[in-house]
C-alpha cells in the first residue's frame, strides 16, 4: 500500500464544491480509499453510539430518521472505492479491496447486532399503532425493525457470535468468487494467424481483434480474441466450427478447474448460508430469504417456474430439434458451440433475416440520443449534457443532468460508462446509485446520482461504434433501473430508487425494452452508419415477423438458472454429492443438460453468489408483470399520457413507500394475469378482445 496521505489532502474527506455533492472521481487517487473508509467507520461508530446512548426516548425522528441520515462519509468512501473497482480494477484497487474487506464486515456485523440500537428501534416499533406515522414512515420502520431482526439481534450471545463470524467469512468468500473470475478469464486468450480462420466475422469485430493483436504486441496480420467482453458476435457468424469449440469451452471453464477454481468456493458459500438460515431457525436458506419477498416462500417460486417450465421445455424441444436439423444438412451432429451459429442459420431460413442484420443500424451515440427522446416522450424528462461539469473517472464516460420538463427542476445526474476495460471492468451490466435521493441530517433534499455501467465491444480506431441488437436491448434495460433511481419521490433514502423488494427491482428496468423495437422509437435512433437511411421497412417486417423466434428456448434457459439458484439454495447442501451432480440433475429436469458442455454454469453465476441468491426467479416474474403492464396500458398507443404519468408516479416515483403487490394493483386495478408474458412469448394466443355487448330486447 502506498503512504496514505493526510485527511486535509484526501478529497473524500474534504468538502468538495461541485455541485449537488457530485463525487470528486478526477481527485480521487488508489491512495485515498482505505483511510477514508477507515475514517468513515470510526465516524460511523461515534454515530451509532450516540443513537443507541440518546437520553432522550425513542422517537421516530431521533432513531429511525437519524439512522437514514448516518453514515454519510462511510457511504460516499463506500460508493466512489465500489464504483471504480468495479469498472476499473487494478492489483492495486484489488489489494485495497483485501485489507477492508475485514474491518467492513466487522463494522456491518456490529452495526447490525447493536443491542441499544435495536432496542430503541424496537421501542418505536412496539408502540407504532399509537404513533401518528405517513405510510411512508410506517414502511420505513418495518424495514429497518426486519433489518435488525433478520441480521440477527435477537440470537443468543453463542449463536449471534457465530452469525457474525459467518457474515465475515461470505465476505472474504465473495471477493474470493470475483478475484477467481476476473483472474480466469483474463487467463485465457486465441491467437488467430490466418484471417481465413475468421470466415463470416464482421469486418468490425476483425479490426477489433486485429486491434487487440497489436496492444499486446503480436506481429501484424494476427488477431487476438479474448473472453471479455463476451464473445457473443463471434459465436453466431464464425464459421470456422474448430474455433467456436474452443472459444465456448473457454467461456464454460471460466474459474472452473486450475488455480482459479470457484467450485469450492461456491460449495463453502453454500454451506455457510444454510448454517446462517439454521441459526435463524429457518430449514434452509431460500426460506429465510424469501420471508422479505413477494413470493414469501420457496415452494411458490418453484410452483412458478415449474409452471413456465411446462410450456417452455415441449416448444424448446421442437426448437431444438430444427437447430439439430439445418445443422445435419451441414454434416454437423449439433453441440453446444454450434447452437448461436446455427440458431442466426435457422432464423435467416425461416425468415430471411437475423439479428446481425440491424447491428449497422445502432451507432452508440445515436442509441443514446433514442434513448432519452424516449424518456422524454415517456416521462417528460430532458437531458442536458454535462460532462464537463461533473468529474469522470475514464473520458469514455459521460454525464447528464436531467430536467423535469414540466417544472424545469433538475431531478438528477445520470453517468454512463458503456465500453468494455478487458481485465478492469467486471462483466455484464448494471445501474448503481451514486447517490440516493431524499432528505439529509439538515433537513434539505439531495438530488440521485445514479450510473449505467456496461461492456460493449469498443470500436477499433476510425470504425463506428456499432452496437448489436441485443446491446440495445441492455441499453434500455440498465436505463429502466436508472429512471427507478432518477424519478424516485421519497422522502428516505432508504425506501427510494431500487431499494425495493427483488420481485419487484426489475420491473421498472425490464419494462422499458418494450418499447426498443418499436418502429416509432427506433426511427429516432437506427439510422445506418455509413448512409444514415432508416431501417427499411420491408426488414423490419421481417424482423417483427421472427419476434418469437427462439423464444422458448430463451424463457427454457432462464428458467433453467432459475431452477439451479433454487437447488442450490432450497437445500442442506451437505446432502448434495458434487458441484457436478446438482448442475447435471437441474440441466436434465429442465432440458436444458447437454453432456458435451464440459465446465460450471454456477463458478461463474454471480448473481447467485452476490444479491440474487435465491432470487434469480425474479427476472421471469418481472416479465409477467411488464408484459401486463404494456399490453393493457401501452400495446396500441405506446405514449398514452394519461397512462404514463400515472406510471412514473405510481410505479417509478414510489421506491419502496408501499409493497409492490399494492403499487401494481393500483396502477392496473387488478392482480398481475401470470399469462400476459406467455401471450408476449407466442406460447399462448393473444388476448381476445372484450365480447361486444348483447342487445337487449325492448
Amino acid at each position: 500500500m502506498t503512504n496514505r496521505r493526510p485527511a486535509n489532502d484526501n478529497p473524500l474527506l474534504t468538502r468538495n464544491n461541485l455541485p449537488h455533492g457530485a463525487i470528486p472521481f478526477d481527485k480521487i487517487k488508489p491512495e485515498h480509499f482505505e483511510p477514508a473508509i477507515l475514517e468513515g467507520i470510526r465516524r460511523h461508530q461515534i454515530e451509532m453510539k450516540a443513537i443507541g446512548e440518546l437520553d432522550a426516548p425513542a422517537t421516530f425522528s431521533n432513531t429511525i430518521g437519524m439512522l437514514q441520515t448516518n453514515a454519510e462519509l462511510l457511504g460516499t468512501a463506500l460508493t466512489a472505492f465500489y464504483t471504480v473497482l468495479g469498472s476499473m480494477k487494478t492489483d492495486e484497487l484489488s489489494a485495497i479491496e483485501a485489507k477492508i474487506k475485514e474491518p467492513l464486515a466487522r463494522h456491518n456485523v456490529a452495526c447490525s447486532m447493536d443491542e441499544k440500537v435495536f432496542r430503541r428501534v424496537k421501542a418505536v416499533y412496539d408502540k407504532r399503532d399509537t404513533l401518528q406515522l405517513t405510510p411512508e414512515q410506517a414502511r420505513l420502520l418495518e424495514k429497518t425493525y426486519a433489518g435488525f431482526a433478520g441480521g440477527g439481534v435477537n440470537l443468543p450471545s453463542d449463536k449471534k457470535k457465530r452469525m457474525g463470524e459467518i457474515q465475515i467469512e461470505l465476505a472474504s468468500l465473495g471477493k474470493q468468487f470475483g478475484d477467481n473470475v476476473r483472474a480466469s478469464t483474463m487467463g485465457w486468450s486465441k491467437i488467430v494467424t490466418s484471417a481465413a480462420d475468421l470466415d463470416g466475422i464482421p469486418d468490425t469485430l476483425k479490426a477489433k481483434y486485429a486491434e487487440n493483436a497489436q496492444k499486446a504486441g503480436h506481429p501484424a496480420g494476427t488477431f487476438l480474441i479474448l473472453l471479455e467482453p463476451r464473445p457473443t458476435e463471434l459465436m453466431e457468424t464464425c464459421r470456422n466450427r474448430s474455433l467456436r469449440e474452443e472459444v465456448f469451452k473457454g467461456l464454460r471453464n471460466i474459474a472452473y478447474g486450475g488455480a482459479h477454481d470457484n467450485r469450492p468456493v461456491v460449495m463453502q458459500v453454500m454451506k455457510l448460508r444454510h448454517e446462517m438460515a439454521q441459526l435463524m431457525g429457518h430449514k434452509t436458506y431460500a426460506e429465510m430469504s424469501l420471508k422479505r419477498s413477494m413470493a414469501q416462500t420457496p415452494q411458490a417460486v418453484n410452483d412458478f417456474l415449474a409452471r413456465n417450465l411446462s410450456f417452455y421445455k415441449p416448444a424448446a424441444e421442437k426448437e431444438d430439434q430444427e437447430l439439430a436439423d439445418i445443422a445435419k444438412k451441414d454434416g454437423v451432429t449439433l453441440m453446444p458451440w454450434d447452437t448461436a451459429y446455427y440458431t442466426v442459420q435457422l432464423q435467416k431460413q425461416k425468415f430471411n433475416v437475423s439479428a446481425n442484420d440491424l447491428k449497422p443500424y445502432f451507432v452508440m451515440d445515436k442509441v443514446i440520443g433514442g434513448v432519452f427522446a424516449h424518456a422524454e416522450k415517456l416521462f417528460n424528462i430532458s437531458f442536458k449534457d454535462a460532462k464537463g461539469t461533473y468529474p469522470v473517472y475514464d473520458p469514455d464516460m459521460n454525464v447528464y443532468e436531467v430536467y423535469d420538463n414540466k417544472n424545469k427542476a433538475l431531478v438528477g445526474l445520470f453517468y454512463t460508462d458503456f465500453y468494455a476495460r478487458p481485465g478492469m471492468k467486471r462483466a455484464g451490466a448494471w445501474m448503481s446509485s451514486l447517490r440516493m435521493n431524499g432528505l439529509d441530517g439538515g433537513g434539505q433534499m439531495r438530488i440521485p446520482h445514479v450510473i449505467n455501467v456496461c461492456n460493449f465491444e469498443k470500436p477499433a480506431q476510425g470504425k463506428p461504434a456499432l452496437i448489436s441488437y441485443d446491446d440495445v436491448r441492455t441499453v434500455f434495460h440498465e436505463f429502466g433501473h436508472a429512471l427507478h433511481g432518477l424519478l424516485s419521490k421519497g422522502n428516505y433514502p432508504g425506501l427510494n430508487g431500487t431499494s425495493v423488494l427483488r420481485d419487484w427491482v426489475e420491473l421498472p428496468s425490464q419494462l422499458q425494452e418494450n418499447w426498443m423495437d418499436r418502429k416509432e422509437v427506433l426511427d429516432t435512433f437506427a439510422a445506418h452508419n455509413q448512409t444514415g437511411a432508416k431501417i427499411p421497412g420491408t426488414l423490419l417486417d421481417k424482423f417483427n415477423a421472427a419476434s418469437n423466434f427462439g423464444s422458448a428456448r430463451a424463457g427454457q434457459r432462464q428458467t433453467y438458472l432459475a431452477m439451479l439458484d433454487m437447488a442450490w439454495h432450497d437445500c442442506d447442501p451437505h446432502t448434495i454429492k458434487s458441484f457436478e451432480e446438482l448442475e447435471e440433475r437441474v440441466g436434465k429436469l429442465s432440458g436444458t443438460f447437454h453432456q458435451a458442455a464440459t465446465g460450471g454454469m454456477t463458478t461463474t453465476f454471480g448473481h447467485i453468489l452476490g444479491g440474487y441468491a435465491a432470487g434469480y426467479y425474479v427476472y421471469k416474474w418481472a416479465e409477467v408483470l411488464d408484459a401486463d403492464i404494456f399490453e393493457t396500458k401501452f400495446g396500441k398507443d405506446l405514449y398514452n399520457r394519461v397512462n404514463a404519468d400515472a406510471l412514473r408516479e405510481k410505479i417509478y416515483a414510489t421506491g419502496n413507500t408501499r409493497h409492490p403487490m399494492d403499487l401494481f394493483k393500483d396502477y392496473m386495478g387488478r392482480a398481475p394475469d401470470p399469462d400476459a408474458m406467455l401471450r408476449r412469448e407466442g406460447l399462448l394466443p393473444p388476448k381476445a378482445p372484450p365480447a361486444a355487448p348483447v342487445a337487449k330486447p325492448r
